[in-house]
């Protein structure tokens, strides 16, 4: 790589080009100017560079010049970069990477390696400007993700007849596209975990049980709540607050709820749709979520992953419910004796 020799003189950047004229293009993304914009009636776009510009052309004319040559692959794009960047799936080259010790992490893209080096200082500097939010993100593509739950903007649509899902995110419909084919291409590598998830982000939330990484903590003063993803965190601060900003529009009935999730779910109960089902043959059950339905086959298979640490105990549970409520009996046991033990 070429000596990258023209720094970006904005406090706390960082960002140093090889050529003066990528130092011009970077430049634009503190000032906002935007200079190249699309001429398709009603479009709107702008960008920093005309090579940006040109690709975001072939999004109306459907043009995808670049395509790879590994065979049977079949992927085309419209940017010779795309192109670069997917030629390393194939080959596995990650050029890219951290350099905090012992962390070993490494990208195909520069901008990745950034995204990811914030993890590690706690930078969020893309903030949601909705008066109260006070949401910040790591990457300009989770703001803009964001902004779609105050817009209530939901671009990307499920093509399946009947269903009606959408998305904020073309990542998330992808991910939901799988619930249909039932493709889970990833998969927990702790031995006799048997785990697969149709999302990436979901496999490392879950290697998070094996782990005890609980990364999101709540900050009210004497709480001590840990998460294992923000989303749960984000949940549990409602809790403190009381907000249950989703309410059931059925006439009458008043539920309100902390999570859009939570209201699908009780929407079922008044529309009687259970759309998860059990595969074992001769069955039939089925299930408004697919927590119960996972739940439900564990009957099935005998798993009981939840099991109690209490030494010499030997409990073990089908759901962490039943594991807590268990644990209780513990401790109302310890307490008694040692009430009996003060008389």
């Amino acid at each position: 790589m070429g000596e990258r020799q023209f720094p970006c003189e904005e406090e706390g950047c960082g960002y140093r080009a090889t050529q003066r004229g990528n130092l011009t293009v970077h430049m634009r993304t503190h000032t906002g100017e935007r200079p190249y914009s699309c001429e398709v009636e009603g479009c709107g776009y702008r960008a920093t560079q005309r090579s940006a510009l040109t690709a975001h052309i072939r999004t109306h004319t459907g043009e995808r010049p670049y395509s790879c040559e590994v065979e049977g692959c079949g992927y085309t794009t419209a940017r010779r970069r795309d192109l670069t960047l997917h030629i390393r799936a194939h080959t596995g080259e990650r050029p890219y990477s951290c350099e905090v010790e012992g962390c070993g992490y490494t990208a195909i893209q520069r901008s990745a390696l950034i995204v990811h080096t914030r993890k590690h200082t706690g930078e969020r500097p893309y903030s949601c400007e909705v008066e109260g939010c006070g949401y910040t993100a790591a990457e300009r593509s989770a703001l803009k993700a964001h902004m779609r739950t105050h817009t209530g903007e939901r671009p990307y649509s499920c093509e399946v007849e009947g269903c009606g899902y959408t998305a904020t995110q073309r990542s998330a419909l992808t991910g939901h596209m799988r619930k249909h084919t039932g493709e889970r291409p990833y998969s927990c590598e702790e031995e006799g975990c048997g785990y697969t998830a149709s999302q990436r982000i979901a496999l490392i939330v879950h290697m998070r049980k094996h782990t005890g990484e609980r990364p999101y903590s709540c900050e009210v003063e004497g709480c001590g709540y840990t998460a294992t993803q923000r989303t749960t965190l984000e949940r549990h601060m409602l809790t403190h607050t009381g907000e249950r900003p989703y309410s059931c529009e059925v006439e009458g009935c008043g539920y309100t709820a902390a999570r859009r999730g939570d209201l699908t779910l009780h929407m079922r109960k008044h529309t009687g749709e259970r759309p998860y089902s059990c595969e074992v043959e001769g069955c039939g059950f089925t299930a408004a979520s697919r927590n119960d339905l996972t739940k439900h086959t564990r009957t099935h298979t005998g798993e009981r992953p939840y099991s109690c640490e209490v030494e010499g105990c030997g409990y073990t549970a089908t759901q962490r419910g039943s594991l807590d409520a268990h644990i209780r009996r513990h401790t109302r046991a310890v307490a008694t004796l040692r009430q009996f033990a003060l008389t």
